[in-house]
């Protein structure tokens, strides 16, 4: 049987890569759309793969944007990537080897081969232009008819700093194909653009066929198909067709983290009866580029295919801590509602604070940024000690960056919540909902909820804090 080289040759945005050296066992053009295996045939899109017609093939030599001066990390971890997708053509010409040998090698196998490093040259090609800074070639990478927000969303690295940009990596797990889109399941670790985010995450990212090559975009309403609804006693969810299955799990247990969430808080249960409101409802949302979207006793929460999950969190696992973060948010406006609220904008470190305590209590589970901003405060302990009280929620500090400020903010708050379950019960806690509104500083509101000494109480704390964070005196 004759061994032909195949000449593979694709570009993504500017890059042009090309392969001579795939051995295969049947002969076969990169330009051509039918190809014959041993009396077969394997049907494949060259649109997919062939963008660079006329070239002469040759090993492997991507060409490569010319590197920003003083940033030769950036380069060098750009070149890694490049040897990482020669290794695997060499593993493309294996496949052939192993063809040669008589092992067959399905039609779907090879195209899924294919758009595997299809895929992973757009990934270098990502990097490339976010370490070079060249945001209007990263441009020519996405979809311009998607929502805008999407886009702003897949551009937001650009707010991080050039100098952190090389903490960018992603590695493509698994490409899945579709009629007319690339599926790829891709893990990020990336300096964080966003406060609320932890890293790594993992996400699924779509790519279309563009006039040079790979496209970012969104998949159409056909992908979703039709929109069902999974009704309990006190939930409604709502999902599309790619999100039924995780709906399916994630329904039977809404009622149970309902029922958790408003007994710590003191509420009696709500059933919405015909003609009074409706049910509180969370919609698994492909329109939702923020996260998240709030529209009174309606939410959407972004559907997994398109959010960034934390790598140590699977989609039911992500998606339970979004809809409870959400039950916890509802069921904390009833609780003030109807009290006088002219305090409560002082205390709202302490409120949010409460919410992810109430998340965190429910589900037992810490979210990766938790564990993150708890590792931060644990690690890096506040200089001046004993802490105050009175400074949780006011504390600034020049040179700490953004996200790392919140996060000692909030794991601070969140332990003033956890010294009080700790020390009066978790019972205690509707009581402090009543007495936040009725009172404007510490002093008095522990004196009034708790009858206890407020230098006790605040002495107390600390000692709490230096147990449980582990820090000297």
């Amino acid at each position: 049987m004759a061994q032909q080289n195949v000449a593979l040759d694709w570009q993504i945005g500017n890059e042009v890569y090309e392969n001579s050296s795939l051995t295969s066992s049947y002969r076969q053009s990169i330009h051509s759309s039918t190809r014959e295996m041993d009396g077969s045939h394997l049907e494949v899109n060259p649109a997919i793969y062939a963008r660079s017609a006329g070239q002469q093939a040759h090993d492997i030599q991507p060409r490569q944007v010319p590197p920003v001066a003083n940033h030769q990390a950036n380069v060098d971890k750009a070149e890694r990537r490049l040897v990482i997708l020669l290794v695997r053509w060499l593993l493309c010409a294996m496949v052939g080897v192993a063809m040669v040998g008589g092992y067959a090698i399905s039609p779907q196998e090879q195209e899924q081969i294919l758009a595997h490093h299809a895929v992973d040259g757009w990934l270098v090609a990502e990097e490339q232009a976010w370490q070079n800074d060249a945001q209007e070639r990263l441009g020519l990478l996405i979809d311009q008819n998607v929502n805008r927000n999407w886009r702003r969303n897949w551009l937001n690295f650009w707010s991080v700093d050039l100098d952190e940009r090389d903490t960018l990596e992603t590695v493509l797990k698994q490409v899945d194909l579709h009629d007319n889109l690339l599926e790829a399941e891709v893990v990020v670790s990336r300096a964080s653009a966003e406060w609320w985010r932890s890293s790594p995450y993992r996400e699924h990212r779509f790519y279309k066929i563009g006039a040079d090559g790979l496209i970012r975009t969104i998949p159409d309403e056909a992908f979703w198909g039709t929109k069902d609804s999974i009704d309990t006693a006190y939930i409604r969810l709502e999902f599309y067709e790619p999100d039924a299955a995780l709906a399916a799990k994630i329904g039977p247990q809404l009622d149970a983290y309902y029922l958790h969430v408003y007994d710590r808080l003191g509420l009696v249960p709500n059933v919405p009866h015909d003609g009074e409101d409706e049910k509180l409802t969370f919609l698994l949302d492909y329109d939702a580029p923020r996260g998240w979207g709030n529209s009174g006793r309606r939410q959407a929460v972004t559907s997994p295919l398109l959010s960034r999950v934390p790598s140590a969190l699977s989609d039911e696992e992500f998606i339970l801590h979004q809809i409870v973060g959400g039950l916890s948010f509802f069921a904390l406006a009833r609780a003030v509602s109807e009290s006088n609220d002219r305090n409560l904008y002082r205390w709202e470190t302490i409120v949010w604070a409460l919410d992810g305590w109430l998340q965190t209590d429910a589900l037992q589970q810490r979210t990766p940024w938790n564990l993150q901003a708890e590792t931060l405060l644990r690690e890096n302990p506040p200089t001046e000690r004993p802490l105050q009280l009175a400074a949780v929620g006011e504390w600034r500090s020049r040179g700490i960056p953004q996200q790392e400020l919140i996060m000692r903010q909030y794991t601070m708050s969140e332990s003033i919540i956890d010294y009080i379950v700790v020390t009066y019960g978790r019972e205690s806690i509707p009581r402090l909902l009543v007495g936040l509104p009725k009172h404007n500083n510490w002093p008095d509101l522990v004196r009034a909820v708790y009858d206890a000494d407020f230098e006790e109480f605040e002495s107390g704390w600390n000692a709490y804090l230096a147990e449980r964070f582990g820090w000297a005196d």
